[in-house]
């Protein structure tokens, strides 16, 4: 999934999810909730575990878990290295090479214990 503001992609994020029970099975194939919005009908704080952190040049990353008897979700975000930065939507240099590692890391399989660098560049 890519999320973007006025034109800028501000986050690129994979996921796998398990299903644990019926009902997280049933919320899930439904396709009309997401994952936080899972664990919150289903009433659960899930446990969060952060797996990896990394950066480079132009982006910055972590991957990490959400589990619960429920649901487990394995999650690695990719953020461009200036997403807070007040000339984030001046940036179209930083922007470019973040859509290119976004690509690279879209089609690098998320490994859950592998670590985030994995998804930068695929020689982790």
């Amino acid at each position: 999934m890519t999320i973007g503001i006025g034109g800028h992609v501000c986050v690129h994020a994979s996921s796998v999810v398990f299903a644990h029970s019926l009902i997280a099975q049933e919320l899930i194939s439904s396709g009309r909730i997401g994952i936080g919005q899972t664990y919150h009908k289903l009433g659960i704080l899930p446990r969060f575990d952060l797996v990896d952190a990394a950066a480079d040049d132009s982006t910055f990353c972590r991957t990490y878990t959400l589990s619960s008897p429920h649901v487990t979700c394995h999650i690695r975000e990719l953020f461009p290295q200036r997403v807070c930065e007040p000339d984030f939507f001046d940036d179209e240099a930083g922007q470019a090479a973040f859509l290119a590692a976004a690509a690279r890391a879209a089609a690098a399989p998320l490994r859950y214990g592998a670590g985030v660098g994995a998804g930068l560049d695929g020689a982790r």
